[in-house]
């Protein structure tokens, strides 16, 4: 056996997963050329720090077994009269991309359910219609690609929404029902419904939204999970977590299955994050001869260290895609030039950085002191630390820094083992791949010392 297809992880990989690796490496060797740059696709395999939506489930790829246990768990949900699921996970975990291009391109390719003649699916980002949640869940319900049949009139759906959160049980029986009926006139079995509602903890941090808002909303989608024709799908970063818990509705309706924990990739799901992208693009990764390394082995040995920041892998994988060769390879200089899987962020950090207005930029330093820490034993001695996220957010010029690096995925928010909020430097590496953070904290270590 060749024994450079067998590598050292920072944390165990099976057996299987390193053969795996190295059967697939000698079926690249044996294949002719040609065989491997049949291109299937013709987009961005990558999307970067884009999610991966419903149109792009052709190149979304390790995730499979997560979006097989949320489709199980909706159906033991639904099976008992709640069809309601809510994954919950760290920010830059992929829910968004898992509920898009995993869960709701699943029910939409594969009905399994001969009672179901198709189904429908609608996103409702929960901070977009924050200002009126009614009515931003009767326009999703409403929209052409969902129920169309809802529209009646010009006032139809203001009325809609404003009957979803008033008497919600009411709604589907008088609209609803109605609406999906006549969506499944002449066909065999009926029109179902799976609507995703993403990003659920801006709810929490809209301005607009009060506490009788958020109970309203969450009735309404309670009425529409237990009403058999429709399934609700949410997301929410897992350092919100203790909000969650204290909505009795949302409590109700995630009981039994009803919350599946995303947690990050494995080795292997990596590997397939990293490789068949490229394999559907009719793309490949540089192979040198003379050692027998393989870039795409190379990403993956660095990527595996750090699981937790996969927005970082997407955005390296873009930038390799981006700037290939005119052959369609993915090369190693370009992959040391951009500084690896952390580096590549580097210059990514100093444009968000730039963008901040001067006053937000200039709480950089009192954010960077409470994220990281100096270590003697360390041969780069500066590393972050977990800081509880109410600490690092007490003024509004830190808050909005921390929101701006949090949506951007250089940061890291997620629940401390107390049940708060807690945030972190997306991965450490950043600290030296961003020059300013890298200088400011080896000009200020003592500082950081106390």
């Amino acid at each position: 056996a060749n024994t450079r297809a067998y590598h050292t992880f920072n944390e165990p990989v099976s057996f299987a997963t390193r053969l795996r690796e190295h059967l697939r490496q000698q079926l690249d060797r044996l294949l002719p050329e040609h065989a491997r740059l049949e291109a299937r696709w013709d987009r961005p395999p990558f999307q970067g720090l884009e999610v991966f939506d419903v149109e792009h489930a052709d190149i979304f790829f390790g995730r499979e077994q997560a979006v097989c246990d949320v489709q199980l768990a909706f159906r033991e949900q639904a099976a008992k009269g709640c069809a309601f699921v809510l994954i919950l996970g760290a920010s830059g975990s992929g829910k968004s991309s898992l509920a898009r291009a995993g869960v709701l391109a699943a029910f939409s390719r594969e009905n399994l359910d001969p009672a179901v003649n198709a189904w429908r699916w609608g996103v409702l980002l929960a901070g977009a219609g924050a200002s009126n949640l009614g009515l931003g869940l009767a326009q999703t319900l409403a929209s052409p690609s969902v129920l169309p049949e809802l529209r009646e009139d010009e006032n139809s759906i203001p009325e809609l929404g404003q009957a979803l959160v008033q008497a919600p049980e009411l709604a589907f029986n008088l609209r609803i029902k109605s609406a999906l009926k006549k969506a499944g006139e002449g066909k065999p079995g009926e029109v179902r419904l799976l609507l995703l509602v993403d990003q659920l903890e801006e709810l929490f941090t809209h301005p607009a939204v009060s506490a009788e808002d958020i109970s309203a909303f969450l009735q309404a989608l309670e009425a529409l999970a237990r009403s058999g024709s429709v399934w609700v799908l949410a997301t929410v970063r897992s350092d919100f977590y203790a909000r969650c818990q204290q909505l009795p509705v949302l409590v109700r309706l995630k009981e039994g299955k009803g919350q599946y924990d995303l947690l990050p990739p494995g080795p292997a799901e990596l590997q397939r994050i990293i490789t068949e992208p490229v394999r559907l693009a009719g793309l490949r990764y540089e192979h040198k001869e003379d050692t027998g390394e393989r870039l795409d082995q190379r990403i993956l040995n660095d990527a595996v260290k750090n699981p937790e920041a996969l927005p970082l892998l997407e955005y390296l994988l873009r930038e390799l895609y981006e700037n290939r060769s005119e052959d369609g390879m993915l090369t190693f200089e370009l992959y040391e030039k951009l500084g690896g899987v952390a580096g590549a962020l580097g210059s990514q950090a100093e444009a968000v950085f730039s963008a901040l207005p001067p006053q937000v930029r200039e709480a950089l330093p009192e954010v960077l002191h409470a994220l990281i820490t100096v270590s003697e034993e360390e041969e780069f001695p500066v590393t972050r630390q977990r800081t509880r996220l109410a600490e690092v957010t007490d003024t509004p010029e830190k808050k909005a820094l921390v929101e701006t690096f949090l949506r951007e995925r250089l940061f890291i928010a997620d629940q401390g083992p107390d049940g708060e909020a807690v945030v972190h430097v997306a991965h450490e590496a950043l600290l030296q791949g961003w020059n300013r953070a890298s200088q400011w904290a080896m000009a200020n270590r003592e500082f950081l010392r106390s």
